[in-house]
């Protein structure tokens, strides 16, 4: 009776923390869709951080030409 009786108390005691847990998650003021939101939102930006890198220096580079095609035709002009 013994064997049976401390095996059946971790069993409880499991269910009763999920339970706490469960109380916990429902007294805050978040619910499962910003949690899940949140979570995407923060996954994907650390995908596509990479390729927004990629983005910005392909923008600057054109920018770059952009200004140096300018000041080409000034001193074509210019001349």
């Amino acid at each position: 009776m013994q064997g049976i009786q401390t095996r059946a108390t971790p069993c409880d005691r499991p269910v009763k923390k999920r339970s706490k847990k469960k109380g916990g998650s429902g007294g805050s003021s978040k619910s499962v869709r910003e949690v899940v939101l949140e979570f995407l939102a923060t996954h994907i930006s650390s995908c596509l951080r990479p390729s927004l890198q990629r983005m910005k220096q392909k923008i600057q580079q054109q920018q770059a030409l952009e200004k140096n095609e300018e000041s080409a035709s000034r001193a074509c002009f210019n001349a």
